[in-house]
Parts: structure tokens; sequence; C-alpha cells
């Protein structure tokens, strides 16, 4: 274990005051570093191992693009498609203007959903409509995204990029062209072909408690202890792709590894193209587009098919380092150039921005000994 790394992660955990962290980094393929730090409890009697559960939260967007991706690759999908083929009342998507309902001149695509650019925020699931349509608990995936379809876009699709809750609708897409729900698709087609035995879509319930670190919310510099109840399952048979893939550090690191080799997995088994990985991490967003894109990770960014891809080098992170982040503080970066990857796992809602000088340094310490 590289001790250059070991004493910055000690480092930046005694400055943070982090409560449990995994990290595992990738080179072709093979594990080159693994780290686990902290307590699976409060108390701090159960050291941590690799073995810890975490909420991705939207860490799980890159699992969800790679799925999706899948099926395009296949020709069962287009990212020109418009996604009233697969979801019917998307066909009647509309926008306010001076308080008035504004039909849509175009229809949202699939790239759309891809890119961040239909026009959905996070905050559509806080429309009225929606959150009385949600009080049904037992409605299915497709029942709460054709809900969805039903709230007002901030803009038309197309015209700019708005962070949202387009990758929840994509994975009911997924579901629709599949035949299958969205855990079954995701276990089928990249958890059991990457042996990621220990990663799932969660449903209200459906995850063993006692497997997973203990939750945060960072609180005025104070952790909070927390529920371990993921907030951002609508209802008990809701499968969200923005958010809502449970997995460990360790899972997590064999997709991200597949990535960072073209699309196969370290056991042979392949999961996308070069060139479709390629695709996600290709600059998707208009110039103008580009202007609405904000990014955790701090300038030098640009928007892919669901992922940050970076456009503007630094002194150790090439152009071409592509990943995402979670709310709960879990992080990857993925480089297919130099087949290289990075995944931090955390659960500390809120913990931006005092965690990015961990993800930073952590970087750019895998680049300089690594690369």
């Amino acid at each position: 274990m590289n001790t250059e790394i070991t004493s910055a992660i000690n480092s930046l955990i005694n400055d943070l005051k982090i409560p449990s962290l995994g990290v595992e980094i990738t080179k072709n393929g093979n594990s080159v570093f693994s780290g686990y730090y902290g307590y699976y409890d409060d108390k701090k009697t159960q050291p941590l191992d690799d073995s810890a559960l975490y909420f991705l939260y939207s860490l799980s967007k890159v699992i969800t693009v790679g799925a999706a991706y899948q099926l395009v690759e296949k020709g069962l999908l287009s990212l020109e498609d418009k996604v009233s083929k697969y979801i019917p009342a998307f066909k009647d998507c509309f926008y306010l203007k001076d308080g008035q309902k504004v039909s849509v001149t175009n229809e949202i695509t699939i790239k759309h959903l891809f890119t961040m650019t239909a026009g959905f925020g996070y905050t559509n699931a806080q429309d009225n409509y929606f959150k009385q349509v949600i009080k049904n608990k037992e409605l299915t995936t497709f029942e709460v995204v054709s809900a969805l379809a039903k709230t007002p876009l901030f803009f038309e699709p197309g015209y700019t990029y708005r962070y949202g809750l387009n990758h929840d609708i994509l994975a009911c897409v997924i579901e629709v062209v599949s035949g299958l729900d969205f855990n079954t698709y995701l276990t089928k087609n990249i958890f059991e072909p990457l042996e990621m035995f220990e990663t799932c879509v969660v449903k209200n319930g459906a995850f063993d408690e006692n497997k997973m670190a203990e939750n945060y919310v960072l609180n005025n510099g104070n952790y909070v202890k927390t529920k371990k109840v993921h907030v951002l399952t609508y209802t008990n048979n809701y499968q969200s792709g923005g958010a809502g893939i449970l997995s460990t550090c360790k899972d997590f690191s064999k997709f991200a590894a597949a990535l960072s080799l073209g699309g196969i997995g370290k056991n042979g088994k392949r999961i996308l193209s070069e060139n479709g990985v390629k695709a996600l991490y290709t600059p998707a967003l208009t110039e103008f587009q580009h202007k609405t894109f904000t990014c955790a990770q701090g300038d030098g960014y640009t928007y892919g098919l669901g992922v940050r891809t970076r456009i503007e080098p630094t002194l150790y992170t090439p152009i071409g380092e592509f990943g995402w982040d979670g709310a709960g503080g879990c992080y990857t970066f993925i480089d297919a150039n130099n087949k290289l990857s990075l995944t931090v796992t955390t659960s500390v809602l809120n913990w931006h921005p005092t965690y990015c000088k961990l993800y930073e340094t952590l970087r750019e310490l895998t680049y300089k000994i690594y690369k």
C-alpha cells in the first residue's frame, strides 16, 4: 500500500473528521490501492472494511448511462428517439411562461435525458401534482415517471443544461425497452458480468442495514447521525436511475475499472465497446448549453452523455478524465486513455465543498504515482 497516499488520507480524515471512508484505485484493471478507514458505527466499535454498503446517490448515474448505452449499441434504442415512444405521457410536455402553460415545440429525446437538457430539475418532484400522485406508495417506476411528465419543464427541451431527474426517466426507458425492471436489467447486464454481487437498486427496505456504514449529515461542521433511509425513493416499487443504487467501494471500483479498460472487466466480460465508453465521455453540450453547466469538482469540465468530462488539463489531470459524484460523498474518476480509476465511498450528506479537497488530492496522487 502506497505510504504517500495513506499519509494523505490520514491527514485529510483528521482535518475533515470523516467518519468512514473507502478508497479503491485501479491501473490496467488491477487494484493498486485499497484502503478502508473509520468505522461502521458512530460509537466506533466496528472498524470499516471492504464489505461496507453505501448509497451511491448521483454516482448511480454513471451506471445508468452505461446501461442505457448498452441498448444503443444493440440497436434497441437511439439517442434521437422521442421519449414518448416508450413513455406516452411525454408526448404532451409543457413549460410555463408568465404563468401560462406552453406546449413544447420539440419533444424530449433520449439524448436530452443523457445530457440533462430535457428541462427537468430535481424540484419537479416538489410539484403539487406529483406529490399528490406519489402518495400511492404502490406505484411502479413507470407510473411515477409518467406523473413526472405532467409537471412543468424549466425550458424548451434542448435549450440548455439543467441538473435534474433525467436519468430517473432514462431508467424507466431501460425498463420499457428491455422488458425487465431496472434492478434486474442491471443485475443481468452489469452487476453479474462484473461480479458486483453486493450492488443493487434500492427499494424501500430492500437492503441489510447491518452491512451499511452509518449515515450522517454535515451541519455547520458537525456530523449528525441520520437514519439509513434513501431520501429519493418515492414509492415502495420505485427504482431510481439517477440516485438509487446501493454498492460497496470495491464493487463500484470493478465497474469503474471496466470503463477504464474500454468497457471490459478484469474478468474478461465486456459490458460496452471501446467506442461506447468514448461516447459517454465525449463532450456533448453546445457552447451555449455549457454556460449553465456546473460541477462540484470545479472548472475545466463539461458534460458528456451523463458524466463530467475534463476539457482543460491540470498539472496532473489530463483531458478525457471523467466521472461523477453523489450527494452522500461517493465519487469516481475514470480515465480510459491511461487505464486508471479511483473510487471513493462515504456517507455524509451536505459534504460539499469541504470534501473536494479529498477528491482533488487523491486524484492528483493517483496520476502522480500510477499514470
